[in-house]
């Protein structure tokens, strides 16, 4: 039996808006062109469709070589539930919050820190320390996640706007 690895990424414009928006994906079915008579395709570029572009990374003997390859080729992994018709599956890179999660998340300490008279700068090094603390601080429930910087961002003029006299 072998093992196919199948990447998915996200091409089209909206990309901030879409979560997961890189996946890899173990399969005992190999990746298919998307053009024409849809083609096995083993390795290399298998098309786009609907802004979901799909590249096509090998055939290993054993689920162990697939996982190692996924391992090595993208260290910042997240094994998640497979989808139908799938042995593995993985989220590439960090969780994006979504808008809504972002402006929950920094609303108390947006609204204790923002002033009428907060700067642009100083919305931005807020928005940076608040990125950093959900990327890498332990304890926090977002670690390891990424902020939606323009929703902090507007979440902060909103609020210094409304402080304005």
């Amino acid at each position: 039996m072998s093992y196919y690895v199948i990447e998915t990424r996200y091409i089209g414009a909206n990309v901030d808006g879409v979560t997961n928006s890189h996946r890899v994906a173990i399969s005992e079915t190999p990746a298919r062109g998307s053009a024409g008579d849809r083609p096995v395709i083993v390795t290399g570029w298998c098309g786009a469709i609907n802004d979901w572009s799909e590249q096509a990374h090998g055939s290993f003997g054993t689920l162990e070589d697939a996982r190692d390859y996924v391992c090595v080729r993208w260290p910042e992994f997240r094994e998640v539930d497979a989808d139908r018709g799938e042995v593995s599956r993985f989220l590439i890179g960090l969780e994006r919050m979504s808008a809504d999660y972002t402006r929950e998340w920094v609303w108390s300490d947006a609204k204790r820190r923002v002033t009428a008279t907060t700067t642009d700068e100083e919305i931005d090094r807020l928005v940076d320390e608040w990125a950093t603390q959900a990327e890498h601080e332990a304890g926090d429930e977002a670690q390891g996640m990424a902020l939606d910087e323009r929703a902090a961002r507007a979440l902060c003029r909103e609020l210094r706007e409304d402080l304005a006299p």
